[in-house]
């Protein structure tokens, strides 16, 4: 049977697609005018006045060095430069007369002269050589032997001569350890063995000191004397020679009348005397150990075995002391101030005990026996101030003290406790200067003051005359 094919046809109808209207275009903001730029200022650099007044100040400038560089050419060069390092022991130069020091030391030179240098010759003489300038050059009345190093190249002098003035009106260097060998060693000996251990621990304290400068320039009033010496931190094994926390502040000038004939104070004196022990024994190796050892062996002599002098003393000197030499109705005493804590208040009053209940132990030259002699503390007054006496058996006054505001003053003379109305005077940059400061008076009526400065690798002072 026939299978009859069926053809599909196409529909006719066209598909009508749906047709998406177009959204309406926006209309664009009108643009912006953008302001014109403004044209920049002209440059100062632009103007040819400020580019020919810069280039006038830079020739200014060039043309100081270049003076200041001539007038160092042509300015007298220092001794040093002519000076062997090895065997020059001291040399000043410049106004030989505006130190009364040198005058002492250089008594047989003619101190009118520009310059003199002591030198160790050959044959270990001591020679004293003097020196003019003029024209431009050093002249010596002397000849020394040529040497391959001058002193101006030794590290040492080249370390120091930066910490003083450059152009002092006097300048001197000295080797301490050989120029106190020749010329001042000899002066302080004694017979009095603790004393002598004293000087001796001094005279090997100078080996860590290769090189000391010493400048010296006037004013109106008098002299302004700086020194700075050179350490030698190898003698401590790199360490530091002195270390000084705290700073002195001088509280206990005030305390003080302006007739003090001497004051000796500073900060912490048990830390510099541990380090200065410490220098010792790196030094030689016995010198600290013998200062300490004769110490204590005064302090058992007054205090017993029972207390030990560095668990003792220690702490209670580590705060602002003073040892002032006083003048009071035409005589002389000294008294010791310190500055108290709790700590050192529990100190002292142990200190105080033992020394009562031991008494004052005294030697009899013929026998070499030891006797002991009583003591008894007696309160007293002077004004409305209470102090206190420790007196002998016969009541003769051994020593007095009083506390007042935290301060021991102590005396083995008659104290004084009235009221102070004109208190010391000591310049202010001494006291802002110093770890330790000094001032005496002289027989003239001059008044010196001096500061010292510790630091880790030597130390420098300050003086002022007037």
């Amino acid at each position: 049977m026939a299978t009859k094919k069926t053809t599909l046809k196409k529909s006719s109808k066209k598909v009508v697609k749906p047709v998406k209207k177009k959204a309406p275009a926006k209309k664009k903001a009108p643009a912006k005018k953008s302001p014109a730029k403004k044209a920049p200022p002209p440059s100062l650099l632009q103007n040819p006045s400020v580019r020919g007044g810069i280039l006038a100040l830079v020739l200014l400038v060039f043309g100081a060095g270049l003076l200041a560089l001539t007038f160092q050419v042509w300015k007298p060069a220092s001794l040093a430069k002519y000076l062997p390092a090895e065997n020059t022991v001291a040399f000043a130069e410049g106004d030989l007369t505006i130190w009364e020091p040198l005058a002492d030391y250089l008594a047989e030179t003619e101190l009118e002269k520009d310059g003199v240098a002591f030198v160790l010759s050959p044959n270990n003489f001591f020679e004293n050589i003097h020196y003019t300038y003029e024209n431009h050059q050093w002249t010596a009345d002397a000849v020394l032997l040529t040497t391959e190093k001058f002193l101006q190249k030794d590290p040492d002098y080249i370390k120091l001569r930066p910490n003083l003035p450059y152009e002092p009106e006097l300048f001197v260097y000295l080797k301490p350890e050989a120029f106190w060998q020749d010329r001042a060693g000899e002066v302080f000996r004694t017979d009095y063995p603790a004393a002598q251990v004293v000087w001796d621990s001094f005279e090997n304290l100078l080996s860590s000191f290769p090189a000391m400068g010493i400048s010296v320039n006037s004013y109106e009033d008098g002299l302004i004397t700086q020194t700075y010496v050179v350490g030698d931190k190898a003698i401590l094994s790199g360490e530091a020679l002195f270390h000084l926390e705290d700073k002195y502040e001088g509280e206990l000038i005030n305390y003080f009348p302006d007739t003090v004939q001497t004051y000796l104070g500073g900060q912490n004196l048990s830390a510099s005397f541990l380090q200065l022990v410490d220098l010792l024994n790196g030094a030689d190796g016995l010198s600290g150990l013998a200062l300490y050892a004769t110490l204590q062996q005064q302090f058992e002599f007054y205090f017993g075995e029972e207390l030990e002098l560095l668990e003792t003393l220690v702490p209670l000197l580590a705060n602002e002391y003073a040892l002032v030499y006083l003048s009071q109705e035409e005589e002389l005493s000294w008294t010791f101030a310190l500055k108290l804590t709790d700590e050192t208040n529990q100190i002292l009053e142990t200190l105080k005990e033992t020394f009562l209940n031991r008494g004052l132990m005294q030697v009899d030259e013929e026998t070499s026996t030891l006797s002991q002699i009583e003591l008894n503390l007696v309160q007293e007054e002077s004004s409305s101030i209470p102090f206190y006496s420790i007196q002998l058996e016969d009541r003769t006054n051994l020593l007095q003290y009083l506390i007042r505001d935290d301060i021991l003053f102590l005396s083995f003379d008659r104290l004084e406790t009235e009221p102070l109305i004109e208190t010391l005077d000591i310049p202010f940059e001494i006291i802002q200067f110093g770890d330790h400061i000094f001032v005496t008076h002289n027989e003239n009526g001059d008044k010196l003051s001096a500061g010292v400065n510790l630091f880790d690798d030597g130390l420098s002072t300050l003086h002022i005359t007037n």
